[in-house]
């Protein structure tokens, strides 16, 4: 078949886009940036961390991206989350690299019911895809306790030590590595009254207490504590903990400090916000390099700080791409380019070829409305979309607004604006009785998540201390919050609330503001409540599909009735057109209906008058080739190469190997002289009505009927005959059962067989020769063949042995591999008219009530035949004697006894070779 050049032109542009709609699709993260620029901003970095070979890694966007930098800070590829799937993370927290190119992050996956983690799983990360380490699923108890998580995660040696809950109430410790989790001990200290921690060798943990001691655990054991908090150098807020290069363990304080404690247990600061000459700055989390240079994100300028050991500092505002990054962003804006071009050259063509070239109108109306119905309905349905979710939107802010004035409300504003976090130790700020009091009603205010309508929601409290705020919240949490927003002004200005969405380095966050009101009626402090965005966002684009799945679903039922509608406007026109074809097809008794009240139905009256001239013309034609086909089998003349009797010529011939089969009832002779012509014709037509199908249904054809005897073919297989003969047996018991003639009478109701029929089968296979004979006025068709005589004669043999079916040897040697029909060896014949003598073969039917016996004495049958063979007549009876023992009813067994006995006294005949001459049928 010859394709033109705008098929495969079209088939082209499909092909490109659907590459490079692919790469667009996988890649479709750098289409969010610009194609050619070399600079990438950080968006609320959180963390950063190095290998040996000074290769960065950083995660932002609320731990949705992770950005892996060379060791010249470049940008060499990145990572996006918010993914479920097990080849990417949700929500990341970076810990360091665990291998050279491999980064360990713990990522947390948010359950759908509350926005609260749900699952944490370590994992190894590389560019290419990712591998999980270790998974820990949480119930609903388990995520509403803080403490029921990974904790102190360290990287030590090329793998991660980690601390976590065990099901008794206490903590275990697990080393794992890329390969899972290789042990676990039990922890002698309880994690719960740490803020932070970290191993910095294979048998040490520093722990750090809310108030800012550091214990140190070694191995399994009880802590000791190492830095008791007291003198001049105190931790205020220790907030973060990771080990330095040395085993020395390294403590943000307040995010604006970073402390060294030596192995001699001295804490010493090393990086301080605003002294030293270090600018300002304010750390969320910070680790240590190798070289023991200071990593950290600067969380008021988004930029990375990197301060040296020997006192240099840093500061990276902007990333550079690397020329593969820059190289790989623009070709996925290529792909993306060629994909588009390609659907506008693929709509092009194939609405010229749909418009232009000759197609059905219904097709021509299908292409023409479903782009309009399609983009309406993607119009409604963005529509749609957009009012609902700003709808939804806005009732969520207002129900955080309200909650915002409610718990602003039962506030003390005299014993909040008491509060000076930042003054001193955390831990005196949670000791202190105003603090109990906002901790009890922070908590009860949510009804602390025990009611679904509380469920995702949490309360905060932001008190403006200098130029920073600090968030306070319940169970002892307290942080520096760096993040400047002008809403906070406004509202202790003004007193005024205000409803944001807004990005730091926890997330995004739908938030509700109010004013806490001092004693003297002015604002003191600012009360939030606020709820996950990131899970909001996955309800919105639930939503999204929704709304999406349904628009398609309108869109197919439109298309759908616009079809209908046009299939029946055009049905008139398709019935005349189906049924001129139906005409020369040769089918001339197709009448066309149609009732459609005007001309077209004229044109249908006069068609079917017409048809039914022609129709009435060629039937008596018809039937006459219809009755010929039930003397002439179809298979017969399809075997001839032809498929009608009209087309047969005398002379027509073919040589093929096909396998024959002749049945035969036994002793039908006396049968027919028991009963009327009458009932002798009507018995042997209600038995060939059951014998027939069963001949066909397994593939083969009746040639002929010879009396009582039916000679059938098999073209195909000799497995199909020998199946035919089986379910002719077990036919045959069914039809007796049903179909009774009584010792000299018929008896023609149903009811048990007084004198039930017994029929033989021979079955051969070889060549036969199906040819048309006779003269210009007489035509027969008729097969010619050896093999025909040598089947009918072996019907005749199953009358002297007893048996039901015999197949010759030729046809058992031709069955399939996996044929699974029970037969034994009977005897080695001549027939008539053959010089050669063949094997014969009992088929023995599943249902043979002689089944196991006849299998049980094959063998033993076998050897006797061989003695026989060899003219030792003597042993040979006796072998047949016990096969009598076995079986009595055994006929070729007692057939041989009196043959070896005959023989036995005349002696075997000259040329002895044990074959049997098979001379009456």
């Amino acid at each position: 078949m010859r394709i033109g050049r705008r098929t495969l032109l079209t088939v082209a542009c499909l092909a490109v886009f659907a590459l490079c709609g692919a790469a667009a699709l996988v890649f479709r993260n750098y289409l969010s940036e610009s194609p050619l620029s070399s600079r990438i901003a950080l968006r609320f970095p959180d963390r950063i961390v190095s290998d040996r070979e000074g290769n960065l890694a950083v995660l932002d966007s609320g731990g949705r991206r992770i950005l892996l930098l060379d060791a010249r800070h470049r940008i060499v590829a990145e990572r996006y989350g918010g993914s479920r799937s097990a080849g990417g993370f949700y929500s990341a927290e970076l810990l360091g690299f665990i291998a050279p190119g491999s980064i360990l992050i713990q990522d947390n996956i948010a359950s759908l019911v509350d926005s609260r983690t749900g699952i944490q799983e370590l994992k190894s990360l590389r560019s290419s895809g990712t591998g999980l380490i270790a998974r820990f699923v949480f119930d609903d108890k388990q995520r509403l306790d803080d403490n029921y998580k990974i904790s102190f995660a360290s990287i030590v040696d090329g793998r991660v030590r980690f601390v976590f809950p065990d099901n008794a109430g206490g903590y275990d410790i697990l080393n794992a590595g890329t390969d899972g989790i290789t042990w676990k001990i039990k922890a002698g200290f309880d994690a719960s009254a740490y803020f932070c921690g970290a191993f910095t060798d294979a048998d040490t943990l520093f722990l750090v207490r809310f108030n800012g001691s550091i214990d140190r655990a070694s191995g399994a054991g009880r802590s000791s504590t190492v830095w008791k908090n007291e003198g001049p150098v105190r931790l205020v807020s220790p907030s973060a903990a990771c080990s330095g290069p040395d085993g020395s363990l390294y403590v943000l304080d307040g995010k604006r400090a970073v402390y060294r404690l030596d192995q001699t247990g001295r804490l010493e600061p090393v990086m301080v916000s605003g002294l030293g000459g270090m600018q300002a700055f304010a750390f969320q989390s910070f680790s240590v390099a190798s070289d023991g240079s200071i990593l950290g994100i600067d969380s008021y300028t988004s930029s990375i700080l990197i301060r040296h050991p020997d006192g240099r500092t840093d500061r990276i505002a902007a990333l550079e791409a690397s020329p593969s990054y820059v190289a790989r962003r623009l070709a996925v804006w290529l792909a993306a380019i060629l994909a588009a071009l390609a659907v506008l050259v693929s709509l092009a063509r194939f609405y010229a070829m749909v418009l232009v070239e000759k197609r059905p109108l219904i097709l021509k109306q299908l292409v023409v409305f479903i782009p309009l119905i399609l983009v309406s309905f993607v119009a409604v349905a963005w529509r749609l979309y957009s009012v609902m979710e700003t709808r939804y939107e806005g009732e969520v802010k207002n129900k955080l607004m309200v909650l915002a004035w409610a718990g602003a409300s039962r506030i003390d504003g005299k014993g909040f604006d008491s509060l000076h976090p930042g003054s001193g130790p955390v831990s005196d700020l949670w000791a202190g009785k105003e603090y109990g009091i906002l901790d009890k009603e922070l908590s009860s205010f949510l009804a602390a998540d025990s009611h679904p309508w509380a469920t995702g929601l949490y309360a905060y409290l932001y008190k403006k201390v200098g130029d920073d705020y600090w968030a306070i919240g319940s169970d002892e949490y307290t942080e520096l919050y760096v993040y400047r927003r002008p809403e906070f002004e406004t509202i202790l200005a003004k007193g005024t609330s205000a409803t944001i969405v807004y990005e730091d380095v926890y997330g995004r966050w739908y938030s509700g503001f109010a004013p806490v009101m001092g004693p003297e009626g002015k604002p003191v402090g600012i009360y939030e409540v606020t709820i996950n965005a990131l899970v909001f966002t996955e309800f919105n684009r639930a939503f999204a599909r929704s709304v999406a799945v349904g628009s398609i679903i309108i869109l197919i039922v439109l298309v759908f009735v616009l079809a209908a509608f046009t299939w029946v406007l055009l049905q008139s026109l398709k019935k005349l057109k189906a049924g001129a074809e139906h005409i020369a097809a040769g089918d001339y008794s197709i009448e066309v209906r149609i009732e459609s009240r005007d001309e077209l139905e004229d044109l249908g009256a006069a068609f079917n008058s017409m048809t039914g001239e022609v129709r009435r013309n060629i039937e008596k034609n018809l039937n006459l080739i219809r009755a010929n086909s039930k003397f002439v089998p179809v298979e017969f003349l399809r075997n001839l190469n032809t498929d009608s009797i009209t087309d047969l010529n005398l002379g027509d011939h073919v040589l093929k190997e096909m396998t024959v089969m002749f049945a035969d009832i036994r002793s039908f002779t006396s049968i027919s002289e028991a009963i009327s012509p009458e009932e002798n014709f009507q018995f042997l037509n209600e038995y060939l009505s059951v014998m027939g199908p069963v001949i066909r249904r397994h593939g083969g054809f009746i040639d002929k009927y010879i009396g009582d005897a039916i000679m059938a073919l098999f073209p195909n297989r000799p497995d199909d005959a020998i199946d035919a003969a089986l379910s002719m047996m077990e036919k045959l018991d069914e039809f007796n059962r049903g179909y009774r003639i009584g010792r000299g009478r018929a008896d023609l109701g149903p009811g048990p067989a007084a004198d039930p029929i017994r029929i033989g089968i021979g079955i051969h296979t070889g060549k036969l020769m199906l040819g048309i004979i006779g003269e210009a006025e007489r035509f027969d068709g008729s097969v010619i063949s050896d093999a025909v005589n040598f089947a009918s004669r072996l019907e005749g043999f199953t009358k002297q042995y007893g048996i039901g079916i015999a197949a010759s040897e030729t046809t058992i040697s031709r069955l399939s591999p996996d044929s699974v029909y029970r037969s034994r060896f009977i005897d080695i014949v001549r027939v008539v008219g053959r010089s050669e003598a063949a094997s014969v073969y009992e088929v023995i039917a599943p249902g043979d009530p002689d089944l196991d016996r006849k299998l049980r004495t094959a063998e033993l049958y076998a050897s006797a035949f061989a003695l026989y063979r060899a003219a030792d007549f003597a042993r040979a009876t006796a072998l047949y004697h016990e096969i009598l023992a076995i079986f009595p009813e055994d006929k070729p067994a007692a057939s041989f006894i009196k043959r070896c006995e005959r023989l036995a006294v005349s002696g075997p005949p000259a040329g002895w070779a044990g074959v049997f001459d098979l001379r009456d049928k």
